[in-house]
């Protein structure tokens, strides 16, 4: 029945074929029916429309791994599930409060097909200091309140600090095995998965570097982990006009911040709505050490070069309004 629904599906409730670098998802919510709408980043000529029932029906949270992760508010509950638009394989999850939200921030680590390990998934509540966290096959989320536990490591730290009430984390990535988010706006916290007893634990926190100063400018800050190695993407910027952008490499021997001067190897996909990405640079000498992001109501890609500190705009999205939002980077998983 899997394969005669698979065969039912028209090509405009697919997404669009895989290639070497992400495409840009955008949500035409002004149309009547939600269109998506994918941009390429190799060819910005080449736009794909479709209507995807799965994500026209439900909230989109985020986009991981090719993996999307979907919300349907059902009465008390949200019902969540993952769901693979390349293979159409659908994977439910335990429902969640209302408390919890949309908007809140969701890490997928690692994809559900990655063999050899167990895929985990973390919610971060904006309206509360507790995670939650499922593994595939669980019946019901875990609820961890780290409210305490940031208490007492904040024992030592600045007395301006220590008053702070606030102790809700926010940007949170996975790497290393460990959750690493901000907090307080400087520092890094570090969050351990428990494999034995399955818990988190908050284990230290680290010093960020020095909060920028007050600016009347907007603000984007990203941490990203990939391969092993932690990012952080700082992008400074008015609604027209870019007015700085910095990449950051925390240096885990030294617990400091670096900044990224070259590094060729890699592309990084920023969005101002969802969790960042990075991959392989396919033509490292041509491609390499670039950042493309996007800013609200554009319909095209800024494209920063690392090392020459050069910034590049694509070609406008053909058939992409400039008021057209809620954009993410999508990289099919096709394993």
């Amino acid at each position: 029945m899997e394969g005669n629904s698979k065969e039912r599906r028209t090509r405009e409730q697919c997404p669009p074929p895989p290639q070497q670098y992400p495409w840009l998802l955008y949500l035409d919510n002004e149309a009547c029916e939600k269109n998506h709408i994918f941009c390429s980043t190799l060819e910005p000529t080449i736009t794909y429309t479709k209507n995807i029932p799965e994500l026209r029906d439900a909230e989109l949270w985020t986009v991981q791994h090719g993996w999307c992760l979907l919300a349907n508010l059902v009465s008390t509950a949200y019902k969540l599930f993952l769901w693979n638009p390349c293979s159409l394989q659908k994977i439910e999850l335990p429902p969640v409060t209302p408390y919890v939200g949309s908007g809140c921030d969701c890490i997928l680590s690692p994809s559900p097909t990655t063999t050899g390990q167990v895929c985990s998934i973390f919610l971060f509540s904006p309206y509360t200091t507790s995670i939650f966290y499922c593994q595939l096959g669980d019946k019901k989320w875990t609820e961890v309140d780290y409210r305490e536990e940031m208490a007492s490591a904040m024992k030592g730290k600045s007395a301006s600090l220590v008053r702070c009430k606030s102790y809700l984390i926010k940007n949170p990535v996975y790497c290393n095995g460990c959750i690493y988010a901000e907090s307080f706006g400087s520092f890094l916290v570090v969050i351990e998965e428990q494999s034995g007893n399955r818990c988190l634990k908050v284990s230290h926190i680290l010093v960020l570097m020095p909060t920028l100063p007050p600016t009347r400018f907007n603000l984007i800050c990203r941490l990203l982990g990939y391969n092993n190695e932690l990012f952080r993407i700082e992008i400074v910027h008015t609604l027209d006009k870019v007015i700085s952008v910095v990449v950051y490499k925390f240096e885990f021997s030294l617990s400091v911040w670096e900044t990224v001067k070259s590094i060729k190897d890699k592309l990084f996909f920023v969005s101002y709505v969802d969790s960042p990405f990075a991959c392989q640079a396919i033509n490292p000498e041509t491609e390499g050490g670039r950042i493309y992001f996007t800013l609200p109501y554009k319909n095209f890609i800024y494209i920063y070069n690392i090392e020459d500190k050069s910034l590049m705009f694509s070609q406008p999205f053909p058939n992409l309004l400039e008021m057209t939002s809620c954009l993410m980077w999508f990289m099919p998983d096709i394993r």
